[in-house]
């Protein structure tokens, strides 16, 4: 092997701004929970530094949707302010949470094209495998701790799709089905954590995350081409549930308390939706009417002080119903379409995007989702790197169209 040769042979460092998205993201995983303790100083830099790295990302014609979802939530944040909404069942508004409620509006457009972008970057392909690894060991090392910090020594850690927890197991994922060195290890790592929270009996929002990694693991181990069915059955599955569950809460708390309140607000979500008409109620008010004392068996859930108003429904697809009314919910839900994997995707990839589009629902569904950072600035990622992958994928086969029809032009010109 010649001296060239050898040092072509080199991993090399990727060049370019790239490094500025890897050093907020691995910023993200790292600060954790104490994302709450920081608060807008912090979320106030990350947008920036995502806004400046993918300044020439952020207009492309493939997040039309995503900006159309934010146009409109901005038209809304200005209607609460003038205070001209309907009101619904709500009874109290404060102009002054407004801006917290609608921070994922903020959020969504330059996390989302700095990911996508980072991810159409092929200088950085060589290097991928080692950034997700960093990713890993910080998330879990220093993300994790400051959970147990922030929890006062609770068993919150792992618990539910937080942004460093959801960017971690993304990456995790990433190695067990898409690398070839280092695959082996990430998906006994994966069992491991499988297993570890199957006994430490987390709710039932945990056991379906793994169990979902697991089975898409399965399939891209296999390489059977069942992926796309598998997520098309889980979304059809999770729509009939909530649609189950909605007729009757109570039944549904006696068997998850988790899944019965928030079954219980997702109620008054289509009460208040029924009452303005399909319009939403805008932002400042608060999300919950705070009347479960049968279901919760306790004299309120919550104090109705100020922080009363920061409480979501838990629901990323119900909060945008509630507050940006029917044409809200369709915009958010058309974002999530056009992050879907075409079927000539490459298999193994394609399994990796289904798998984590699964639980990223998942999270929108039973989450905050969008309304708290320590949600959508995980939301934010996945979706830059769905949107990359899909954008890849059509244009190879856009490409490989072309080479096939191409060597008939000259028979034809011949003629």
């Amino acid at each position: 092997m010649t001296v060239s040769e050898e040092q072509s042979s080199k991993i090399q460092i990727a060049k370019g701004e790239g490094w500025i998205f890897i050093a907020l993201i691995l910023g993200i995983v790292a600060i954790g929970e104490s994302l709450k303790v920081f608060r807008a100083p912090a979320l106030i830099l990350i947008i920036a530094l995502a806004a400046v790295y993918a300044r020439e990302t952020i207009l492309r014609k493939q997040n039309l949707p995503l900006l159309l979802f934010t146009l409109w939530g901005f038209l809304y944040v200005l209607f609460s302010y003038l205070h001209i909404l309907p009101s619904a069942w709500t009874r109290y508004f404060e102009t002054g949470v407004i801006i917290q409620q609608a921070s994922f509006l903020a959020v969504l457009p330059p996390v989302v094209a700095a990911s996508q972008k980072w991810w159409d970057d092929p200088w950085f392909d060589a290097n991928r495998d080692v950034i997700m690894i960093a990713i890993v060991v910080v998330a879990f090392g220093f993300g994790a701790i400051f959970d147990v910090v922030m929890s006062q020594g609770g068993s919150r850690p792992l618990v539910t799709l937080r942004s460093y927890l959801l960017i971690a197991l993304m990456a995790l994922t990433y190695l067990a089905f898409r690398s070839a060195r280092w695959r082996s290890l990430a998906i006994i790592v994966l069992l491991a954590l499988a297993a570890w929270s199957a006994a430490r009996i987390y709710f039932l929002q945990n056991t379906l995350v793994y169990v979902i990694l697991v089975g898409f693991l399965g399939v891209s181990v296999l390489r059977l081409p069942l992926d796309r069915i598998m997520l098309g059955t889980f979304l059809l599955l999770l729509f009939g549930a909530t649609i189950y569950g909605l007729q009757d809460p109570y039944s549904v708390f006696l068997i998850d308390p988790n899944t019965g309140w928030r079954l219980a607000w997702w109620n008054d979500v289509l009460t208040a939706v029924g009452q303005t008409g399909g319009v939403g109620v805008g932002f400042g008010t608060e999300s919950l009417r705070n009347e479960y004392a049968a279901l919760l068996e306790r004299d309120a859930y919550r104090e109705e002080g100020g922080s009363f108003l920061l409480v979501s429904t838990h629901s990323a697809f119900f909060d945008s119903m509630f507050r940006l009314g029917i044409v809200g919910l369709f915009l958010i839900v058309l974002v999530l379409l056009r992050c879907l994997p075409p079927k000539g995707m490459n298999l193994q990839a394609r399994a990796h995007v289904c798998a984590i589009f699964a639980i990223m629902t998942l999270c929108l569904h039973s989450n905050l989702g969008l309304q708290s950072p320590m949600y959508s600035l995980g939301i934010a990622f996945c979706i830059g790197y769905f949107q990359s992958e899909r954008r890849k994928a059509l244009a190879e086969s856009e490409s490989s169209q072309f080479v096939v029809e191409q060597p008939y032009a000259p028979a034809l010109e011949r003629r």
